[in-house]
């Protein structure tokens, strides 16, 4: 369980989101300011820039998150038998989704209306889909040579093998 100070720090990141995504949606991009932005999250201005370098990171803060989840469900998926069970797959992703559903639409409206925003997006979804494409050949590759050495001792080795081994691809 986290301590009560990371909890703030998770809420006060999720509030200065929230009123950065809020106030973007409605007086646009340009025209709001992190003084603003820090106003409506009830913090500083010192404070919002504790958590983001600039206001366009807010818009981007999920990328992280997003890459996390693409891993979790991939990982959860994985069954012993050299397969991925892509259902499962599909069904954590839009799990992930659903449940941030509101603020991804907000997200969208934003981005559509500003070029570089816009181009910032499309860069991470070509980033994401071969993040992806890694991961998915990673566990695969992981567990047939995991197979293929009687799945005896740890599948962890094999996919550090995989994992290293696809990094070294350009």
């Amino acid at each position: 369980m986290t301590g009560l100070r990371e909890r703030k720090k998770v809420l006060t990141r999720s509030a200065i989101e929230e009123a950065a995504l809020d106030l973007f949606d409605r007086q646009g991009y340009d025209e709001t300011t992190v003084e603003e932005i820090a106003a409506a999250a009830n913090v500083s201005p010192a404070t919002f820039f504790r958590y983001f370098l600039a206001k366009e990171e807010v818009i981007f803060a999920y990328q992280e998150e997003y890459l996390a989840a693409i891993d979790g469900a991939v990982l959860a998926g994985r069954l012993p038998e050299r397969q991925i069970d892509l259902g499962l797959v599909i069904e954590r992703f839009a799990d992930f989704f659903e449940d941030r559903s509101d603020a991804l639409a907000t997200i969208d409206r934003i981005v559509a209306g500003h070029p570089r925003l816009l181009a910032r997006s499309f860069l991470f979804q070509r980033t994401w889909q071969k993040h992806l494409a890694v991961v998915l050949a990673v566990v695969s590759t992981a567990v047939q040579t995991w197979a293929e050495a009687g799945y005896r001792g740890r599948l962890r080795p094999h996919a550090l093998k995989a994992l290293n081994a696809a990094r070294c691809i350009p």
